[in-house]
C-alpha cells in the first residue's frame, strides 16, 4: 500500500469518527448525536437590522423619548439602543439612514431592532478565521439549517437596509445588504488577528 493511500484512509477514518482538527487542537462533531449539546461559545454575537429614520419612524421618535436602552410598544420589546465599538463610530455615524445616539460620556450607539427572525450565538454550527475583501482579518461562520433560514428571511425581507452585527454586545459593523444571506456569512469588523483567533478559540472550546 503506497503512503498516499494510507494517508487517504487514516483521512476517512477520521472523518468517519467525526473528527476535525482546528485552530491546532481536535473537535468531535457529535452533530448526529441526539443527546449532544454543544457548549455555547464564550462570546456573544447578534444580527439586528438597524432602525431607519424613514422606515421606522414611530420606532425612533420611542426611542428618542426615553433614556432607556430597550425600547417598548405595546408591551413588546421592538428595539434595543446597541453600543458601537469605537474603531468603528466614525463609519457608522456617517451614515445618514442609520439611527445613532452619542451619551454624555462620547460613547456611540446604533439603534437596531428585534424581530424574529434574529440570528445570534445559539445558530452557529461553526466558525474560522479568515480575511475580508480588503485582507482584513474577519470570521467565516455557518448556521445550523434554522439560523439558516431565518438569515435567508432576514435578510431577503431587508434589502437595501443595514444589518448590524454585533459581538460581545458591541456593533463592530453595521453592511447595506445588497444580497441576501444563507447558511455561510463573513463576520466583520475593525478586528485584529488577535482578537479573531480569540474568537475562533471560544466557539471551539
Amino acid at each position: 500500500m503506497s503512503s498516499k493511500t494510507t494517508i487517504l484512509l487514516a483521512f476517512a477514518t477520521l472523518l468517519l469518527l467525526g473528527i476535525i482538527v482546528c485552530g491546532g487542537g481536535i473537535a468531535l462533531l457529535m452533530q448526529d448525536d441526539p443527546t449532544y449539546v454543544r457548549p455555547k461559545p464564550s462570546w456573544t454575537l447578534a444580527f439586528h437590522i438597524a432602525a431607519d429614520r424613514s422606515k421606522d419612524a414611530s420606532v425612533v421618535a420611542l426611542a428618542e423619548a426615553s433614556d432607556d436602552d430597550a425600547v417598548v410598544s405595546e408591551e413588546e420589546h421592538v428595539a434595543r439602543w446597541i453600543p458601537v465599538d469605537d474603531r468603528s463610530a466614525a463609519e457608522i455615524e456617517g451614515d445618514d439612514t442609520t439611527v445613532t445616539r452619542r451619551l454624555d460620556s462620547g460613547a456611540l450607539q446604533v439603534l437596531a431592532l428585534i424581530g424574529t427572525s434574529d440570528v445570534d450565538q445559539g445558530d452557529l454550527s461553526s466558525v474560522h478565521a479568515m480575511q475580508d475583501e480588503a485582507g482584513r482579518p474577519c470570521l467565516g461562520a455557518t448556521l445550523n439549517e434554522d439560523g439558516g433560514k431565518r438569515m435567508l428571511r432576514l435578510t431577503q425581507l431587508n434589502q437595501g437596509r443595514r444589518m448590524a452585527i454585533v459581538v460581545d454586545g458591541r456593533v463592530t459593523a453595521a453592511p447595506e445588504l445588497k444580497a441576501t444571506i444563507g447558511r455561510t456569512l463573513l463576520i466583520s469588523g475593525e478586528f485584529t488577528q488577535e482578537e479573531v483567533d480569540r474568537l475562533v478559540r471560544g466557539f471551539w472550546q
